[in-house]
């Protein structure tokens, strides 16, 4: 691998996985879908509209529909975040992290990764602000990310072990039995509340975006309407100027013959 050559970025203050967390402003997917020549504006805007109704993201729209496979979506997303992205051949000759970090990037969907050449890198398939910036704080610093397809992110995963190897031994399966004899009740009473916080915010969040999904759900119909009521005027439109074009096209003919009478006479009135 050469785009990305160590876990951390050199640049605390300037790297492009900053993007999402500093303001700057990332080109939006539809855009650089355009660019990318997947459909026209006209139809990428419809499958928006599309997914918002269905729930889905506009990726999930694409792809679904076929117009873009994952490794092409996922070279798009790597351009919208100005980050490197690292097809599945690269990969293949990847090491995935066994540090004691594991269980908690897996959570945000992530995995840490080494090459034989010294080059290390974070790799996400849905790259958000979010989720690097929970990256950052697991694993402190500024990590070097890179964007992988979610086929390859899954192999990654599977290729890692769901606990740290020095959480657990062969001799104690049953070491985090132990640890949650030894918890303090008054600190889980808090983890549980602010769980059960987290978890309100959540149904709240839910409940909102099926209002609005059902608000999009609604105009959806109405919106296709006034497309295809606006194509119909289109046709009409241009039914009408190929009339009016036949008809002066006649007229000038018309005209041209009266030119020539006028021309006869004259030279019949002449003799």
């Amino acid at each position: 691998m050469t785009a990305v050559h160590g876990l951390y970025a050199e640049d605390n203050h300037s790297t492009p996985s900053e993007a999402g967390a500093t303001g700057v402003t990332r080109p939006p997917l539809l855009s650089l879908l355009v660019d990318a020549g997947v459909a026209p504006e006209a139809q990428l805007r419809l499958a928006l509209a599309e997914g918002m109704g269905r729930g889905e993201r506009l990726g999930e729209v694409v792809l679904r529909r076929g117009w873009i496979d994952e490794d092409g979506l996922a070279q798009l997303l790597a351009q919208q975040w100005d980050l490197p992205f690292v097809g599945p051949d690269a990969l293949e000759t990847a090491v995935a992290d066994d540090g004691p970090w594991v269980s908690e990037a897996r959570q945000l969907a992530a995995c840490v990764v080494s090459w034989d050449d010294g080059g290390s890198a974070v790799v996400v398939a849905e790259p958000t602000s979010d989720r690097l910036n929970g990256l950052r704080e697991l694993l402190g610093g500024q990590p070097a990310f890179a964007v992988v397809t979610p086929a390859s992110l899954k192999q990654l995963l599977a290729r890692t072990p769901r606990e740290p190897a020095e959480h657990a031994t062969p001799d104690e399966p049953a070491a985090e039995t132990s640890v949650l004899e030894d918890a303090d009740p008054d600190l889980l009473i808090t983890q549980l509340e602010t769980a059960t916080g987290a978890l309100a915010a959540l149904r709240e969040r839910v409940e909102q975006l099926t209002e609005r999904r059902h608000a999009v759900e609604r105009e959806l119909p109405e919106l296709r309407s006034e497309v295809d009521r606006l194509s119909r005027q289109y046709d009409a439109a241009q039914d009408h100027v190929r009339e009016c074009e036949l008809e002066l096209e006649r007229e000038r003919e018309r005209h041209a013959n009266l030119r020539a009478k006028l021309a006869d006479l004259l030279r019949e009135s002449g003799d």
